[in-house]
């Protein structure tokens, strides 16, 4: 066996861009790639929800290792969502937000449907790139 530190985790090509698209939302997201023994990719903080978050290549969200699929049966926190684009993780997020009951009174239900709902209402006549979340998220706020 080789001396040295193993390399643990594996990221998908695609994880830094799901990241950058649920973190104007705003959400909190730390990056957990490197703990492997099939730990999550990220732990993000939302709607005062703590998630774990599971990146996977698009079509392969149904891929999990043995022992990712061993950390899922065994963990017994918070909810466990796996995606594959940045768009599946804010819808992740918003459908996660609406069916989950008020944690010690501070999580309004269906607060991020609401907060897109404003969004939708103030980007109305906007022009901008369906496909760039983070850009009209920045146009919203009036940002760069």
């Amino acid at each position: 066996m080789p001396w040295g530190r193993k390399r643990y985790g594996n990221p998908d090509d695609n994880q830094d861009g799901i990241f950058g698209t649920i973190r104007p939302l705003p959400a909190t997201v730390v990056n957990t790639t490197i703990i492997g023994e099939g730990f999550t990719d990220a732990v993000v903080g939302f709607q005062d929800m703590t998630i774990l978050l599971e990146v996977k290549r698009p079509g392969k969200k149904n891929a999990l290792r043995p022992s990712q699929e061993k950390f899922r049966r065994e963990w017994r926190g918070g909810p466990i969502l796996t995606v594959d684009d940045g768009a599946d993780a804010i819808q992740q997020l918003i459908n996660l937000d609406r069916r989950t009951p008020p944690v010690r009174g501070r999580l309004k239900p269906d607060a991020a449907q609401q907060v897109l709902t404003q969004c939708l209402a103030a980007a109305e006549g906007l022009v901008v790139d369906e496909h760039d979340l983070p850009g009209l998220i920045r146009k919203l706020r009036g940002t760069k």
